[in-house]
């Protein structure tokens, strides 16, 4: 293009021509030739300014399509780990309250029962504390890269998103503190060993004098609510990043046509 309109500025200062059809002189001549490079240069700028724009774009889309695809893996991971959280807290919850039904009972009928209560000595205090969180807004946050994400209500949604994981590893710490600064009123009656070769851990508890104290079996009872409180946390997170999900691929298919 420039070397196209160069070709018609030296026809026209070659030839002399101007609107009133007489010549130039070498003065007017030079005039013209030094404004024609100006305007190729100011030409050449804008067209250099445009391509590199189409350029930006182009890579800023490709950024973009990038970071919606990894919000996607993000959400699987964390649509997976709350899954199994779930489950796990529901089958620690309901361990609880069987323990403290076999308490209340005051006695050991059969060998499962037996395997109920050593269950639920391992595990009960072992509320999770880490909830995996959107690790790609981070990073975009961190760069500045949100507007990447083009729909404006998607970008809340994801923000809404992270903000209630963070809501929900808050309450996770407070219920799991709240466990391990009563441990002394739940270990009084147990003790624990650990096999250094396996690793596994082992609780003997002293059934007779747990199911005779009837305060520490109030006591105990209240950590079902503290696993419900994961449950529901979990699920609730789950429901939350699959719609989520949906919505990405979504505005993924979008950005495609």
């Amino acid at each position: 293009m420039l070397t196209f309109l160069k070709k018609i500025r030296k026809s026209l200062v070659d030839s002399g021509s101007v609107s009133s059809g007489h010549a130039m002189s070498a003065g007017m001549k030079y005039l013209l030739y030094a404004v024609g490079e100006i305007i190729l240069v100011v030409l050449g700028i804008l067209m250099a300014l445009q391509i590199n724009n189409w350029n930006q774009k182009r890579v800023d889309r490709q950024r973009a399509v990038d970071y919606h695809q990894r919000l996607i893996e993000d959400l699987d991971f964390i649509i997976t780990r709350n899954e199994n959280t779930n489950k796990h807290a529901i089958r620690v919850m309901n361990s609880i309250t069987e323990t403290i039904e076999i308490l209340e009972k005051g006695r050991i009928e059969s060998e499962e029962e037996q395997r109920v209560i050593d269950y639920t000595m391992v595990m009960f205090p072992r509320l999770s504390r880490q909830i995996s969180g959107l690790s790609t807004w981070d990073e975009m946050k961190s760069n500045g890269d949100m507007n990447l994400i083009y729909n404006i209500e998607l970008r809340k949604n994801v923000d809404a998103l992270q903000d209630f994981i963070n809501l929900a590893h808050e309450v996770f710490s407070k219920h799991a503190l709240a466990i391990r600064n009563d441990q002394s009123n739940y270990s009084k009656y147990s003790r624990t060993f650990v096999d250094s070769i396996t690793l596994d851990e082992t609780v003997f508890s002293n059934f007779d004098a747990m199911a005779a104290d009837k305060n520490f079996i109030n006591q105990f009872s209240i950590v079902t609510s503290s696993w419900r409180s994961q449950a529901a946390f979990a699920e609730n997170i789950g429901s939350r990043a699959s719609r989520l999900k949906k919505q990405i691929e979504d505005e993924l298919e979008s950005m495609s046509q």
